[in-house]
């Protein structure tokens, strides 16, 4: 992330996601990501290669709610995900 805003300031950085916890999500929104890239999974126990490494919906209210949160409350979303997780 930091070495492609250093050469180009305003170029958009995404994250793609296969994380098990929300944690390194919530650090790359910290970042101020442009895109975030997640799979979405009715059953994390589904055979697959990404089941186990999606978000469920649940999750990715979760997720919505950590950026309402922290945009309300002037808060890094990685603080509010570390006291919830």
């Amino acid at each position: 992330y930091y070495a492609i805003k250093k050469l180009q300031p305003t170029a958009q950085v995404g994250y793609s996601s296969h994380d098990e916890n929300l944690l390194s999500v919530a650090n790359a929104l910290d970042l101020n990501i442009s895109h975030l890239e997640r799979h979405i999974t009715l059953n994390k126990k589904t055979e697959g290669l990404d089941h186990s490494s999606s978000s469920t919906p649940e999750e990715f209210r979760m997720i919505k709610d950590y950026i309402t949160f922290s945009e309300k409350n002037k808060i890094p979303i990685s603080m509010i995900s570390m006291l919830l997780l």
